[in-house]
């Protein structure tokens, strides 16, 4: 359901980012427009519903047992999650932000040295446009809750005491009826909190390993920033980076998450199937952008890394790409050293209806970092603790992957996402990673990612194979006698037992060179108790290289089965390979509307020269009328407010009130290079001076 929240007063939801300018900017999306964060809206959601219920008298341990009912219990490992989801409110045209000055006075009403601050806001009038999702059903208890939270929300953003923020929250697709408060109230009051949000019961399923599985293409267009660590710090941290990537771990949680019906013997039986094969979803370019790039159908991403090499600069009549797996890389370039490339390899149909490589780097994938003030407060305790944390995410844009599935579990996903597409990757799932899920199932044939592309001229057909997601490295592999210790070496001596497990015609005689990373990973799993112990990997980007072009059939059982040498590999996403497409042509570079935030350079030091003035003769001032007819004679012509400036200093008394700031005032108002910018800025340097003046009872 669309929610839209309009300013009726200037809001200031900052971000906790400045400059040496502005101390606080508000929020943009990739495009570098104003947007209210999800996260921010929640908060409001959570904090109207408590302080309703604690208007009523309720206990505050009922109070906060019916809000966490609804909204989730913030900060607390292990609870149970929101039944709402949120999307960021964006706006839906250009908007002017507006740059507001403030001075914190002592108790005796002057400006304190060094107060003066700086901050962006979003002008009165502004619309802002979002989505909120629910699975409960309506007239029950979170139906009702939600919308009366949403609908209690009458000021965001920061400073609100001061007036700031003041907003109208609607549903527009509800009646007037239905979005009465007190209706609201009286429903969520009398329900149930012990009654599920969903009480339509489960449809009984079992999974049949013995199905044919068939692979699945999803695509994720995401409609809010996703955050998906690769990694799991081994030790708490104020950080939170997301990868490129959502990796198969995720992938076949959201999956699982969405059988939830089908009731938990089916999903535990999911969970440990060993053909529940899942690819991560990598980035690609959106559908309808495909004439943009060169494409004529949706390309698919296959993750790169290791052998792949780019031109770090740019020379004339040199080869920008390399890669030492489909051919040696013999000299590089003078000028132009080639530099590892981290990130996809798009590849499908030009239009010309030739294969075509693109390499997306990861360093130019668009990023979203927001800072959060987490606040972990209870009704029921005194303490308040408080913590600053920062969270990198992906901005909002296409993922596409594989998934092998039951031919009538995939009928069933696909019937499914048709009625309701929404899905959620990531942490904090109920304000980030909100997006639509596509499937359709797809012939081993037609999967693109599966194919040998050959893109290049004069290179001998072979195939290829990638890392999608990290492989385990077995505990029980032993080095042999005069064995080469290396990566490259170890990943070789996996790849040899997962040929012989995998009884294909493909031998360790086939392989012709491995380029392996090593790491350690710590994992997460809710499903197994959480924090998984370290153990060792193969990363994603390491490659295997056989020496000719594996028949079809041997091919398509070795990726549908997976890269598996450990047991519980399928179980955390690990085993998911892809075939490598072929070296790069050309550099995809998505092109963004975002608008450069230009800041006044010179404001703030205006403004400070103004609160200097006053500082030094704050008792010894023009009335605020007389600075006030001063300012608005410069606001329509300086020149006219010089010739006043000059009549006031003639006339008898008055030039009294004017003589003690009249040299500096003038060499602030009238310098040589007085332009518009340069007036709009002493405006609002002689409003501050004109309230600063009735704070010295000036009359």
């Amino acid at each position: 359901m669309k929610y839209t929240i309009e300013l009726i007063s200037d809001a200031q939801p900052g971000t906790g980012f400045g400059s040496e300018i502005v101390d606080d900017f508000v929020p943009r999306d990739k495009n570098g427009h104003p947007v209210l964060l999800a996260s921010h809206v929640k908060g409001l959601i959570r904090n109207s519903l408590t302080q309703i219920l604690l208007a009523t008298g309720m206990n505050p341990h009922d109070v906060l047992k019916r809000v966490e009912s609804v909204l989730g219990a913030p900060f607390k490992t292990g609870s149970e999650e929101s039944q709402v989801r949120l999307t960021d409110a964006m706006v839906s045209e250009e908007v002017k932000t507006l740059f507001v000055n403030r001075t914190a006075l002592d108790e005796y009403g002057t400006a304190l040295d060094a107060s003066l601050r700086t901050d962006e806001v979003i002008p009165a009038g502004t619309v802002f446009k979002g989505e909120i999702f629910s699975d409960a059903p309506e007239n029950s208890f979170v139906d009702a809750a939600w919308k009366l939270g949403l609908l209690s929300i009458f000021s965001i953003g920061g400073s609100r005491n001061r007036g700031c923020g003041q907003c109208v929250v609607d549903l527009p697709e509800l009646s007037k009826e239905d979005k009465s408060l007190k209706a609201l109230l009286q429903k969520w009051m009398k329900a149930d909190i012990s009654t599920p949000a969903d009480a339509s019961g489960t449809e009984t399923l079992t999974l049949d390993e013995n199905e044919p599985f068939v692979p699945v293409r999803l695509i994720f267009h995401a409609m809010s920033p996703v955050c998906v660590p690769e990694t799991v710090p081994g030790s708490k941290t104020n950080e939170i980076s997301t990868g490129f990537s959502i990796p198969a771990s995720a992938v076949r949680g959201m999956l699982i998450r969405l059988f939830q019906n089908y009731g938990k013997t089916f999903q535990t039986n999911l969970y440990e199937c060993p053909k529940f094969i899942a690819w991560p979803l990598q980035p690609c370019v959106p559908q309808d952008q495909n004439d943009k790039y060169g494409f004529s159908e949706t390309p698919a991403a296959v993750r790169v890394s290791l052998t792949h090499r780019a031109a770090k600069f740019s020379v004339k009549d040199v080869r920008s790409f390399e890669d030492e797996a489909i051919q040696p890389i013999e000299k590089v370039p003078d000028k132009a050293p080639m530099k590892a490339a981290d990130g996809v390899l798009l590849y499908g149909k030009g239009k010309d209806g030739k294969n075509t490589v693109q390499l997306w780097k990861a360093s130019d994938m668009p990023h979203d970092l927001q800072l959060h003030f987490a606040s972990d407060r209870s009704l029921t305790s005194d303490t308040d603790e408080r913590e600053l944390y920062s969270i990198d995410s992906i901005a909002a844009m296409t993922w596409q992957g594989l998934v092998m599935l039951p031919q009538s579990l995939a009928e069933k996903l696909i019937v499914r996402l048709s009625k309701k597409p929404e899905v959620a990757f990531g942490i904090r799932r109920s304000v980030q990673g909100l997006g639509k899920l596509e499937a359709c199932i797809l012939k081993p044939e037609d999967v693109s990612e599966w194919k040998m592309f050959n893109t290049g001229t004069g290179v001998e057909p072979k195939t290829v194979l990638i890392l999608q997601s990290p492989v385990s490295i077995p505990n029980d592999l032993k080095w042999t006698e005069g064995e080469k210790k290396s990566a490259d070496h170890l990943l070789k001596k996996m790849v040899e037992r997962w040929l012989i497990d995998q009884k294909t015609s493909v031998t360790s005689d086939d392989i012709s060179n491995t380029w392996g990373n090593p790491s350690v990973l710590f994992g997460w799993n809710g499903h197994e108790g959480g924090l998984q112990r370290a153990h060792r990997v193969m990363l994603p980007g390491s490659v295997i290289q056989f020496k000719k072009v594996l028949p079809a059939e041997d091919l398509y059982k070795l990726l549908q089965a997976g890269f598996i040498v450990d047991t519980k590999d399928v179980r955390r996403g690990y085993g998911a390979v892809s075939v490598h497409p072929g070296t790069a042509e050309a550099s995809f570079q998505p092109e963004s509307s975002r608008q450069e935030l230009k800041e006044v350079p010179t404001q703030k030091a205006v403004v400070e020269d103004f609160l200097q003035i006053f500082n030094k003769h704050k008792r010894h001032l023009p009335s605020p009328a007389q600075i006030s007819a001063l300012r608005e004679r410069y606001k329509k012509s300086p020149r006219e407010a010089k010739i006043y400036f000059e009549v006031q200093m003639k006339r008898n008394r008055i030039w009294k009130d004017w003589a003690p700031i009249r040299d500096e005032l003038a060499k602030l108002l009238w310098p040589e290079n007085l332009n518009s910018e340069r007036q709009l800025q002493c405006v609002k340097g002689l409003e501050m001076l004109t309230d600063l003046a009735i704070t010295e009872n000036k009359n």
